[in-house]
């Protein structure tokens, strides 16, 4: 603060800095699938409760079916999602109601526009960082169908686009077997996607001495925002407790466990002392550099504070001091995360770095505005560096972020 005498009384100047960098919410979950009722093709408000989720959404109540049908038909796996998610420790909830891709009257191709346009109408909230369909594999059984095989991909691109700094939670087939699982997780490849197996069993609310089972999709979701909230989204969501659950829908061995760790699938284990865990956390990466999951969600997360907490700079002129001030504001947000336990390194200086000057941009760059920063991190595991580069559009550039 700078103050100025005058003939009168004082008179202040506040400078103010620029805003302090913040971190973005981490799970921030999105459901994606048909529902008893509610609006189609919005996006939901915040829920922060099963009760908000019931009140827009419906229960836990079975859609009518013909006498004869199985247990599990018209089953609301969406609802059970969210009761899963808020009972796990969930926090904030957002969902899209879409066409039921099981509705004999529905053509598949309005099926796969309907996810197409709800998974856009996510990027009207981009704190959303986990995203799932709990719905889309109930009825694969052993193998899954084509229109299921293009709904799961339709997931996968959007979570693809690194901008979005999103991971998509996804179900096995619900009965399959460690080699049917393994022989479908082939044709995935994804750094920003985790597998989960096998379903999960629970009591029936309509019917108490009933089961049913469910995908594990809207507990993990749910466990994901428990462990970020207690140890940080820089951990692996692993070695968590399911609530609420009976047992595992197809118990798995030890050696087919291994199997599917081996190739990034994450196993459900009951464990005698505990009950039913979170036994893996690795992604569908086919590159050994993101096949985990806390690896992945972590620098995403770091990359989605940066691009928002550095906004500001596209009403600024490109100049040196410019690439001082968001250097600083950089290395402010990384200090904290080191010091929170983010970053390895027993100094700052060995646990990041940042450039951005003219070093860092070409004579292109700089006639287009655009400020380019590279920000390298040592993420605890496997402590090594990992360089993430902004490129920034200040004012009087004409090139987008």
């Amino acid at each position: 603060m700078r103050q100025f005498a005058l003939s009168g009384p004082y008179v202040s100047e506040l400078t103010f800095g620029r805003p302090a960098m913040g971190a973005r919410p981490t799970g921030v979950s999105a459901f994606v699938g048909p529902t008893l009722h509610g609006p189609r093709q919005e996006l939901s408000p915040p829920l922060r409760s099963f009760a908000e989720f019931q009140a827009i959404y419906g229960g836990l109540d079975r859609r009518p079916l013909p006498s004869g049908a199985s247990s599990q038909a018209g089953v609301h796996y969406l609802g059970h999602a969210a009761h899963a998610f808020f009972a796990q420790g969930g926090q904030r909830l957002h969902v899209v109601r879409v066409d039921d891709p099981d509705d004999a009257d529905t053509d598949p191709t309005a099926v796969l526009e309907s996810h197409a346009q709800a998974l856009q109408r996510l990027d009207d909230e981009p704190d959303i960082s986990l995203i799932a369909m709990p719905a889309v594999l109930a009825t694969a059984a052993y193998e899954v169908s084509s229109l299921q095989q293009q709904l799961v991909q339709l997931l996968l691109e959007h979570v693809s686009d690194s901008r979005r700094c999103r991971m998509a939670i996804l179900d096995a087939p619900p009965d399959a077997s460690a080699d049917q699982v393994l022989a479908w997780r082939r044709s995935l490849d994804c750094a920003q996607a985790a597998l989960y197996h096998p379903w999960l069993v629970v009591a029936d609310p309509g019917s108490p001495s009933d089961t049913l089972s469910l995908p594990p999709s809207g507990f993990l979701c749910g466990i994901y925002a428990r462990s970020d909230a207690l140890r940080g989204v820089h951990r692996a969501p692993a070695n968590e407790v399911l609530h609420g659950v009976l047992r595992l829908a197809r118990p798995l061995s030890h050696d087919e466990q291994t199997l599917l760790t081996a190739h990034g699938i994450n196993s459900l284990r009951t464990l005698a002392s505990l009950g039913t865990v979170v036994w893996g956390a690795r992604t569908l990466a086919r590159e050994r550099e993101w096949q985990y999951v806390s690896v992945r969600r972590h620098f995403d997360h770091i990359r989605a504070c940066l691009m928002q907490g550095l906004q500001w700079v596209s009403g600024e002129p490109l100049d040196e001091t410019l690439g001082a001030q968001v250097r600083r504001a950089i290395e402010a947000f990384l200090h904290e995360e080191w010091h929170m336990g983010g970053l390895a390194g027993q100094k700052p200086e060995q646990a990041f770095f940042v450039r951005c000057d003219r070093s860092t941009m070409t004579a292109a760059d700089e006639q287009a505005g655009r400020l380019v920063c590279q920000v390298g991190v040592a993420q605890t595991r496997p402590s090594e560096f990992r360089v993430l580069t902004l490129q920034l559009t200040t004012a009087g550039g004409s090139d987008p972020a």
